[in-house]
């Protein structure tokens, strides 16, 4: 069980639910969902752009 990385499983779930909702939310034009799936999409946006900071940790 030590190679299980806590980040990694979190930054998918991130991943999964922002794409979950997009599409959710773009069926059915719904600003909730679409609202939901950008702001679980920050810390990934984040991670890719390369940024040096706390939230790099978090995605």
């Amino acid at each position: 069980m030590g190679t299980f990385n806590w980040i990694v499983f979190l930054w998918q779930i991130s991943l999964m639910i922002s794409v979950i909702t997009l599409l959710y939310g773009i069926f059915k034009k719904s600003w909730v969902s679409l609202l939901i799936s950008f702001i679980t999409s920050i810390p990934i946006a984040y991670y890719l752009n390369g940024a040096e900071n706390g939230w790099r940790l978090l995605a």
